[in-house]
């Protein structure tokens, strides 16, 4: 009877370990509940879609930091902040510094977790996959299967997270794109002043 009670509790717990809900200083993916294998990344226009979930892709992952209850989600590709339009079925974007749209919490929901802003309860504020407007992300309600997201916690390395917080998503670098600066700073070096510069100079 033991045994049976010990395995129903596996049975539960282990759904549950299989997603994770976010924590400042740890780096994420966000998989979609209703398009399995399709996971939240960098488009175009400044704009957020969606792409086959592939964790090594650094446009897939988000760093998440804790401030003011709530947690801001930067891109490890772009180095910029996940921020919601707070209107329905409006576009979500990519932005450069952090404002009130760009703090979210997480709410468990259904089969997953939905985000919002954490200044708003407006149902239909909620980050949704929006199919019909070209998988871009948009606010929608928190009901929908496409509102709700896995969220799985991915293995970089200690080192790569210090690296990116205390040389990209801390550093300001006017006019340099978080690429370029890692670029300069780290590769360019190896290549030698000629070589380095003119391939620094090719990298948006």
């Amino acid at each position: 009877m033991r045994k049976n009670i010990f395995y129903a509790f596996l049975a539960w717990l282990l759904p549950l370990v299989a997603m994770a809900q976010l924590e400042g200083g740890k780096v994420y993916s966000f998989e979609n509940v209703q398009y399995s294998g399709k996971s939240m990344c960098l488009s175009t226009n400044s704009y957020i879609g969606i792409n086959a979930t592939n964790n090594s892709e650094y446009s897939q992952l988000w760093y998440a930091q804790a401030v003011d209850g709530a947690y801001t989600l930067r891109n490890l590709y772009s180095g910029q902040y996940l921020r919601s339009s707070n209107a329905q079925s409006v576009k979500w974007t990519m932005v450069n510094a952090v404002d009130d749209n760009c703090k979210f919490k997480c709410e468990s929901a259904g089969s997953g977790y939905t985000l919002r802003a954490s200044n708003t309860s407006n149902n239909y504020h909620y980050m949704h996959l929006a199919a019909s407007q070209g998988n871009h992300l948009v606010g929608w309600e928190k009901g929908a299967a496409a509102t709700q997201w896995k969220i799985s916690e991915v293995n970089i390395s200690k080192e790569d997270i210090e690296r990116f917080t205390g040389e990209l998503l801390n550093k300001t670098v006017q006019g340099i794109s978080p690429r370029k600066f890692f670029f300069a700073k780290y590769i360019h070096p190896m290549l030698g002043e000629i070589h380095g510069e003119f391939v620094v100079n090719y990298i948006k």
